[in-house]
C-alpha cells in the first residue's frame, strides 16, 4: 500500500474509535442528585430525667468508661452530676456520709459484681481503707423524719442495702442513674446526697461516669 493510502486508512480508523467513544459516553446515565443530610439539632440535652421502668441489661467491661457508660470492671471511677458539668462529685465526707464535693481521692469508687457475671454490684471505695480493707457504700437511716443517706460500711454482698445498679435514664437524657436497694441516689438543692424512691421526686439526678484509671484496691471479690 502506498504511503498516502496508509495515512487515509489510519485517519479513518481514528474517526471510527472517536465515534464509538462518543456513543458510549452518551449512553451512560448520570448519577441522581443526593438529598441533603438533615441538620443536627442544636438543643442542649436535659440534665435530669424520669427513670426508666427497668435497669439496663448492659454488662460492664474492663474498658475505660465514658460519661454515659456503665462503670468499667476493675476501673476506678468518679460519679459527677451532669448538672454541674463535672464540678460536683459523690464524695465520702469526714463523717463517712456521702456528699457533693470537688472530685478527689475520696470520690473514687470501684464497682464489683456480687457474683461472676452479675449485673448487681457492691460500690467500693477506691482509696479509703479500714485496716487495709475497702469500704462499701450502704443506705443509712439517720433516724426520725430525716432523709435516708448513703454511708460507708464494711462490705457484705448479702446486705441488700449495699446492692447497686446503674439504670439508663429516659431516652435522650445524658449520663446514668444510680439505684441501691430500690432507691435512687439523689442530690438536693442544698447540695446533700440522699436516697429515695422514684415516686418521691418526678425527676432523678443524672450522673456522668468519669474513668480515673485501673483500680488498685486489694481485692475485687
Amino acid at each position: 500500500m502506498s504511503r498516502l493510502g496508509r495515512i487515509v486508512a489510519f485517519t479513518g480508523g481514528c474517526a471510527l474509535v472517536l465515534a464509538v467513544s462518543a456513543c458510549s459516553s452518551a449512553a451512560t446515565p448520570s448519577a441522581s442528585p443526593t438529598s441533603p443530610a438533615p441538620a443536627a439539632s442544636s438543643a442542649a440535652p436535659p440534665v435530669t430525667s424520669k427513670p426508666t421502668e427497668a435497669a439496663t441489661t448492659e454488662a460492664p467491661t474492663e474498658a475505660p468508661a465514658g460519661p454515659g457508660s456503665l462503670p468499667g470492671l476493675g476501673r476506678q471511677v468518679v460519679f459527677t452530676t451532669v448538672a454541674s458539668a463535672g464540678g460536683d462529685a459523690l464524695t465520702v465526707g469526714s463523717d463517712g456520709i456521702l456528699e457533693l464535693a470537688k472530685p478527689g481521692d475520696r470520690s473514687l469508687f470501684v464497682t464489683v459484681p456480687i457474683s461472676p457475671g452479675a449485673e448487681k454490684f457492691l460500690l467500693k471505695t477506691g482509696k479509703l481503707r479500714a485496716g487495709g480493707d475497702t469500704y462499701c457504700l450502704q443506705v443509712h437511716s439517720p433516724g426520725g423524719s430525716q432523709s435516708l443517706q448513703i454511708k460507708i460500711e464494711s462490705c457484705d454482698a448479702s446486705e441488700k442495702d449495699q446492692i447497686f445498679t446503674f439504670p439508663a435514664p429516659a431516652a435522650d437524657s445524658p449520663g446514668r442513674l444510680i439505684e441501691v436497694a430500690g432507691l435512687f441516689v439523689q442530690t438536693t438543692k442544698e447540695g446533700k446526697v440522699i436516697a429515695e424512691e422514684s415516686g418521691d421526686n418526678e425527676f432523678l439526678t443524672n450522673y456522668a461516669v468519669e474513668d480515673r484509671g485501673k483500680s488498685n484496691i486489694p481485692a475485687l471479690d
